[in-house]
């Protein structure tokens, strides 16, 4: 009997160590954000694969200890990712320093920034001096006849030098996934093609850079001129269908807080390209505020932002309303009082953190606005309200002023219980606008759709970046007054993009680790530090003296009978 028992627990140890081998698949992840575990959109990408991928590694030489570690993570996660293609990824560990002359190493060091990876400069300390070196923390993913490079340590800015802390490599390691799926994506399938709307008063490149910079690591974005078209030679008319034929190449469309009343064949240009399939993010200001307009003055009146498309609006179920909202939960601003230079809440930016549970708001926490409007559903069955503002907010019309001594006195008997909407998303059934529109012209049309998608934000300010001058921009969400970046902003632009072009998969993946590191509570664990001890020696004490009894009884009752 014992010999039975004997072998049942070695054919269990057996099956342990099978399972462990293939560890890439059989891992256990115990942390709560599932960090080491490859999530099941990367693996449908991987599965997708149709050739073999190849990548130069340049962590390898005479690098600091925690970038080894960062080595080891990079490796593993590479092994982890073969065992789901049938297309192998290839991988080689580079030292970009290992070239025997100084004129040689320079020249290597030149090829590998051309081809898009940064260096940075490692400040490493030893006990007898301190020290400084280069090194290339990144990668190259190739893919046929196709190249693109990969940061790998992605706490960096160009030619800036970093000790490389715990928690700047910890942060690399979580964002390994999401980049290097990103990278495959880029090299291995055919991007989608967005535009930015022009012709209407939207706001222009200078003031978007910073989101088309995000957008275009996943997009291709163009520029296009809604207002523009061509002339047709035999009528000497616009040629509408032509406008039609060019705007259904973008998988999806920006409208950017456009300024200037839409002309009637531009409304029917967007309605048939929604019908058509097309997606649309719309940032629309409900009225014409501006922080410029106070000019020297305490106040300033309030004015209705009418772009004409109030009509079609109404048609999918939805009105922008020409109103501000003020709201509790909202940004500092300086100003000059007696004691000098003070802080004070300015209801009219908000702070946007009243944020519903959709995949669209995956990774987001607070956004930064400037004098947002609300929303009002007039068709619910179609809406899914997505941001909205507190219940201590209050909403002025039209016709009112922005008082600059807001600041101090608050706002007034806010509504209790009460949220506005401030974002929404559209989508389902609906017939064209313009289904009873007589035209002359023959054109290309049709008069419905099962699966019109459209994301609209009161706020144009949510998607502007502030400018330097035209030649630099800041961060999209960026507050020169806190010096802080509200990074929600940029990552609700590029969610809104993903899921309108279908992409919800990348939203995922790259929002699977946006939960910061936890860290470790001092106190508590010098409070339980003994407890911890006394647990580390009893608990494998009590496992053997299990062990012990379960083998004295196995023995007991052989020799009994």
């Amino acid at each position: 009997m014992t010999r039975i028992y004997l072998l049942i627990l070695s054919l269990v140890f057996m099956l342990f160590s099978v399972i462990l081998s293939d560890g890439n698949k059989y891992e256990i992840d115990l942390t709560n954000e599932k960090r080491n575990s490859i999530s099941k959109e990367t693996i449908k990408i991987l599965e997708n694969l149709e050739d073999k991928i190849y990548i130069k590694i340049y962590l390898e030489g005479e690098l600091p200890a925690e970038f080894f570690r960062l080595q080891k993570h990079c490796i593993q996660l590479i092994e982890k990712f073969n065992s789901y293609s049938d297309f192998e990824i290839e991988y080689e560990l580079i030292n970009p320093s290992q070239s025997e002359t100084k004129k040689q190493r320079k020249e290597y060091y030149r090829q590998i920034v051309e081809s898009g990876v940064r260096p940075i400069w490692v400040k490493s300390t030893t006990k007898l001096v301190n020290s400084t070196q280069i090194c290339f923390p990144g990668a190259i993913v190739s893919f046929q006849e196709k190249e693109v490079a990969l940061q790998i340590f992605t706490n960096i800015y160009f030619n800036d030098t970093t000790r490389a802390t715990h928690y700047e490599i910890q942060h690399s390691i979580n964002e390994l996934e999401n980049n290097l799926i990103k990278s495959i994506i880029d090299i291995s399938e055919k991007k989608k093609n967005i535009a930015f709307i022009h012709g209407n008063g939207e706001l222009d490149t200078n003031y978007t850079k910073s989101s088309i910079n995000i957008l275009s690591e996943y997009y291709n974005v163009h520029q296009f001129d809604i207002s523009k078209y061509e002339i047709d030679s035999s009528t000497g008319k616009l040629n509408i269908q032509k406008q039609l034929d060019r705007i259904q190449k973008f998988d999806a469309i920006i409208i950017a807080k456009a300024t200037e009343k839409f002309q009637k064949f531009d409304k029917f240009i967007l309605d048939q390209y929604i019908i058509n399939g097309g997606r649309i993010l719309c940032l629309l200001d409900g009225t014409k505020s501006n922080i410029n307009n106070f000019n020297g003055n305490y106040y300033f009146p309030i004015e209705s932002n009418f772009l004409h498309l109030e009509d079609l609006f109404s048609h999918y179920g939805f009105k922008i309303n020409n109103n501000l909202i003020q709201d509790k939960n909202c940004r500092k601003i300086p100003l000059q009082s007696e004691n000098g230079v003070q802080y004070f809440n300015w209801p009219y930016h908000l702070l946007i953190s009243n944020i519903s549970p959709h995949i669209i708001n995956r990774g987001i926490d607070t956004l930064i606005s400037e004098f947002t409007s609300s929303i009002s559903i007039i068709d619910s069955s179609n809406c899914t309200v997505l941001l909205s503002s507190t219940n201590n907010s209050n909403v002025v019309y039209s016709g009112g002023v922005v008082d600059l001594n807001l600041v101090k006195t608050g706002i007034n008997n806010p509504t209790q219980n009460q949220q506005h909407t401030i974002s929404i998303l559209v989508e389902g059934s609906f017939e064209s606008f313009y289904k009873n529109w007589e035209l002359t012209d023959s054109l290309n049309l049709n008069y419905s759709t099962d699966n019109a998608k459209i994301i609209v934000v009161s706020d144009g300010d949510i998607i502007r970046n502030n400018i330097n001058s035209p030649n630099f921009y800041f961060e999209l969400g960026y507050d020169a007054f806190q010096k802080k970046v509200y990074s929600a902003n940029s990552n609700f632009i590029l969610n809104s993009i993903q899921y309108l072009c279908g992409d919800e998969n990348l939203t995922k993946i790259r929002n699977k680790t946006k939960e910061e590191l936890r860290t470790l509570k001092t106190k508590k664990i010098k409070e339980k530090t003994p407890l911890i001890k006394v647990g580390n020696t009893l608990i494998p004490l009590f496992i053997l003296f299990l062990i012990y009894l379960i083998f004295t009884y196995i023995r007991k009752q052989k020799y009994a009978k």
